[in-house]
């Protein structure tokens, strides 16, 4: 629904209400340059509003397209942000808990990647938490496909966070893409290999990740 000042409104408590919504409409805003307004944010979830990580993102987006943006704040249930020219660069973002790194980028990327020229990331946060992709689904699974699309990025990890305290850190440098390619993806391949991969950190013995990885490989 668009109102009387142009601004568009979403119900961010449509479908499962969770804060996909919030990272995609607030995407399409900053390429489309669009002003919106999201209310019921994340109202299906057990904790409604803005959390940290959707905090830090929003905040991001506000830097890159230089956009005006209210009711940013822990919990709250209703933004609106007016976004304006975007802008290549660097930026920073510490979550500052173990919300995820990964949800951070969905939002970031699909707005930077039509930049004038390259920009770099630098997120701190969760990189392996759950109920959000870890950060290896990014780079193990997404970004190759993603470069058969012409999307270029170089992802490095300096340290790996984890619930509760997060504390982990990804650098990102995500290279400008004017057209997006056109892919055919038909045939599914053969299925030769399967790989794991496991993570262990404070109390827990390296001994514990190796005893995973042999049980499961």
């Amino acid at each position: 629904m668009i109102s009387e000042d142009g601004i568009i409104s979403i119900d961010g408590g449509i479908f499962e209400g969770g804060g996909q919504i919030l990272r995609i409409a607030c995407a399409y805003s900053a390429l489309l340059n669009k002003p919106i307004r999201i209310f019921n944010i994340r109202a299906g979830r057990r904790v409604p509003g803005l959390s940290a990580q959707h905090l830090c993102g929003l905040k991001i987006a506000k830097k890159f397209c230089k956009a005006r943006l209210s009711g940013a704040e822990i919990g709250s249930t209703e933004i609106t942000f007016i976004p304006s020219k975007l802008t290549s660069g660097y930026y920073q973002a510490d979550i500052k808990t173990a919300g995820s790194v990964s949800l951070l980028i969905q939002l970031l990327l699909p707005c930077l990647i039509f930049g004038q020229n390259e920009s770099r990331l630098c997120l701190k946060g969760g990189t392996n938490v759950h109920f959000a992709p870890p950060i290896d689904y990014f780079t193990d699974v997404f970004c190759p496909i993603a470069e058969k699309f012409g999307i270029r990025t170089t992802c490095s990890i300096p340290r790996r966070g984890f619930f509760p305290k997060g504390g982990g850190e990804v650098n990102l440098s995500i290279y400008p893409v004017h057209i997006l390619c056109p892919i055919t993806l038909l045939n599914r391949g053969n299925l030769y290999q399967i790989d794991g991969k496991s993570y262990v950190a404070g109390g827990i013995p390296f001994s514990v990740s190796c005893i995973i990885y042999y049980t499961t490989s």
